[in-house]
């Protein structure tokens, strides 16, 4: 008699010629300070003080030496653009900023000049993250004390309105000397 049901298919054994052995399995011990002590997280060995404070220098001067190229890569025009970028950045704030203490000052420039640099090459993109160049600023204005945070993001958009605008005006005029 053949079986009506197609789908259903004969299953045959396969021929063992002999029962299959277990091998050993052999455990790898690890080093001592890659095993988790306990089931929390595990901290990383703490380097020793000579061997910390080499690295904080090597990182010093990888930071250094970026900073040193990075000044090196700036064109004219992109040194103009910093400039102009760092005057929208400091208007209606020159009161606040003489009202500060020596160490904000810096850091307040220094700072500054850093969302300068961050800007124009946002800027220099193919599409402009406002976003982006508004919470460069925000960071940026945080870092007086006591101002209130709607100041702080009103502030931010209207000085990356400004900017915007700026640089649109910048590329249309490079546009119509181009045509010429």
């Amino acid at each position: 008699m053949v079986d009506s049901n197609p789908s259903e298919e004969k299953l045959i054994p396969a021929a063992k010629s002999q029962p299959e052995q277990a091998r050993p399995v052999r455990e790898i011990p690890r080093p001592p300070e890659v095993q988790p002590e306990s089931a929390g997280e595990a901290e990383p060995p703490a380097l020793e003080p000579s061997k910390a404070g080499v690295l904080e220098k090597i990182k010093q001067a990888v930071r250094q030496k970026d900073d040193e190229q990075s000044v090196a890569k700036l064109t004219p025009e992109e040194e103009k653009e910093i400039e102009e970028i760092e005057d929208i950045l400091e208007d209606d704030l020159k009161e606040v900023y003489v009202k500060l203490d020596p160490q904000t000052q810096q850091t307040f420039r220094q700072q500054g000049e850093e969302t300068a640099k961050e800007i124009v090459g946002l800027l220099h993109r193919v599409k402009i993250k406002t976003r982006a160049i508004i919470k460069l600023i925000v960071k940026w204005l945080r870092i007086i004390p006591g101002i209130s945070s709607f100041f702080i993001v009103k502030e931010a958009k209207i000085k990356t309105d400004k900017i915007i605008e700026m640089h649109e005006q910048e590329h249309a005029k490079k546009e119509t000397d181009n045509h010429n």
